[in-house]
């Protein structure tokens, strides 16, 4: 088993990402559904013996929950593993008393699991590129970690964090403070997102400390509400 082989199973899952739909904006869980659906279809090109019926299904179990792998397969106690490297030489092989045929079978099927090993390496792999793909960088930022990204990430991670990461700010803390309007119906106004050291506010919001400010715009609608809700995000 060589390395060209895992990376021809990336290769053959990242040319088709044109089946991907593009994600922008809010993504709902329905869109998250589908990026899943359109996911799991590419990951049945890429053949397994490492899933129960991965040489029909390949690693759709890498894509899509236990549960629903459990009902496409018909087999309720299905659980869901990953496989493990499991070395350059099979142990059973080297056992003496062997007979030679034995060896030999032990061989092939040692050969068998290096190469599921490595092709789910490059599925997860590939699996991440695609999603990145589809909802860029921003819609997982939480999941990225310094130095290693989505190194510790799996696929099964990602993709429901998709819908939940996208519609808040990622690595900020939301605060609130109530800020009167003026007498006039206020149809939108640009908030400055500051970065703040602490804010407090028993009766009337203020700031004890700042340091350089975010300049970002917010829309907010205030007809004849007595408050306007503002949001300050303090760095985390």
């Amino acid at each position: 088993m060589t390395s060209k082989a895992s990376h021809d199973a990336y290769d053959t899952l990242i040319n088709l990402r044109d089946k991907l739909t593009r994600l922008n904006g809010v993504i709902t869980p329905e869109a998250v559904d589908k990026l899943e659906d359109e996911l799991g279809g590419i990951f049945t090109v890429a053949k397994t013996h490492h899933y129960n019926q991965g040489q029909k299904y390949g690693h759709l179990a890498s894509a899509i929950p236990e549960a629903k792998y459990r009902l496409i397969i018909g087999n309720a106690t299905w659980t869901h593993t990953v496989p493990t490297d499991p070395g350059a030489y099979s142990a059973d092989a080297l056992n003496a008393g062997n007979a030679a045929a034995t060896r030999e079978q032990f061989v092939a099927q040692h050969k068998i699991m290096q190469k599921s090993y490595r092709d789910y390496l490059s599925v997860e792999e590939a699996g991440k590129e695609l999603i990145l793909y589809a909802v860029g960088d921003d819609a997982v930022a939480p999941l990225k970690k310094q130095y290693i990204d989505f190194g510790d990430t799996t696929v099964l991670q990602m993709i429901p964090a998709t819908a939940t990461s996208s519609q808040r700010a990622p690595r900020e803390r939301p605060e609130s403070s109530l800020v009167a309007p003026n007498e006039q119906s206020i149809l939108g106004i640009s908030i400055v997102y500051i970065h703040t050291y602490s804010l407090v506010g028993p009766k009337e919001p203020y700031i004890l400390g700042i340091s350089t400010a975010y300049i970002h715009t917010y829309s907010l609608v205030a007809l004849k509400e007595p408050y306007m809700l503002v949001h300050t995000y303090i760095s985390s």
